[in-house]
């Protein structure tokens, strides 16, 4: 499992801040900044298996009124996605190969073709699209976000340490917010404790 630090954090901030357009004004969310309820409604729709300790970096909202229940989810470990075509994909970011920006037609059928830029990224058993927003800065999202995943691949990854004696944790739902959590410990996004009960 990956942890940051809070250099490695800022680092990840400055890669979108520092990109050539107002990345406060496009429909993601970076760490801390990433509301409740849309992360809450990711989870229930395609970030069901997110584990308590994997930290949340970014959140991407695809949705026309702003549910989030369509988007992307990066972690400091993986990549959930859900797209237009409602297909969900969950990427291993160790296992990313390579990672491309094109188009796609989400109007199929339609006279006039509705073209979508997408991120593709490929492993080496499967290809996952994500998909992006329209307009003129959707490439310097683009470089940020694939600077970022670099930046995480280069990171170190902690190997967990076996503990004699120590009970197994239980994997539980937060009643607070619907984040999955550890028992006995309090949820890293809304902060009230999760109990196995």
């Amino acid at each position: 499992m990956r942890t940051l630090t809070p250099a490695e954090r800022q680092q990840i901030v400055d890669h979108f801040q520092g990109s050539d357009f107002v990345w406060h004004r496009r429909p993601f969310y970076l760490f801390s900044q990433i509301p409740r309820q849309k992360f809450q409604n990711a989870c229930n729709s395609y970030a069901h298996n997110i584990q308590a300790n994997d930290e949340v970096i970014l959140l991407a909202d695809k949705t026309f009124f702003g549910s989030a229940r369509r988007g992307f989810l990066l972690t400091a470990n993986w990549l959930f996605s859900r797209n237009h075509f409602n297909f969900i994909s969950i990427v291993n970011l160790d296992d990313i190969e390579k990672i491309t920006l094109d188009s796609v037609n989400i109007a199929s059928g339609q006279s006039v073709p509705v073209m979508m830029p997408e991120i593709i990224i490929e492993t080496d058993s499967a290809v996952a699209r994500v998909q992006l927003w329209r307009g003129v800065n959707v490439k310097g999202f683009f470089a940020s976000f694939k600077q970022t995943v670099e930046f995480l691949k280069s990171c170190p990854v902690e190997q967990a340490k076996p503990s004699f004696g120590d009970a197994p944790k239980i994997t539980v739902p937060c009643s607070g917010c619907g984040a999955m959590g550890f028992s006995g410990k309090k949820c890293r996004y809304c902060r009230s404790t999760i109990s196995n009960s």
